[in-house]
This record gives C-alpha cells, sequence and structure tokens, in this order.
C-alpha cells in the first residue's frame, strides 16, 4: 500500500484549487455582468416609442 502524503498538504491541494477556481469564477461573473450592462442598459440610447392615450373607460 502506497504511504499517504501528510493531510496538511492535500488540504492545501483543495484549498489551492478551490481559490483558482473562485478567482476565475469571479472573474467570468465580472465580465458577463459588464457585458450585460454594457449590452442591455447602455446599449439602447434611441427615445422610447410613442404610444397613444388609452381610451378612458365611462364611469
Amino acid at each position: 500500500m502506497p504511504a499517504a502524503g501528510p493531510p496538511c498538504s492535500s488540504f492545501g491541494n483543495v484549498t489551492m484549487r478551490f481559490q483558482e477556481l473562485s478567482s476565475a469564477l469571479s472573474a467570468y461573473l465580472s465580465e458577463i455582468t459588464e457585458r450585460l450592462i454594457r449590452e442591455e442598459v447602455h446599449g439602447e440610447t434611441a427615445d422610447a416609442e410613442e404610444r397613444d392615450e388609452p381610451k378612458r373607460l365611462a364611469k
């Protein structure tokens, strides 16, 4: 049976991998958020379409 490494070594690898994944996820979410705001909020600069007033209901 192969000897296992020290427990702290394994925990350190898991912690390092978690930090890498967390950093990658944060960067991805930031990029998507910026793109969404840029395209959907700032992308439409035309005036809103004007519509006729709705007819009033009789009382």
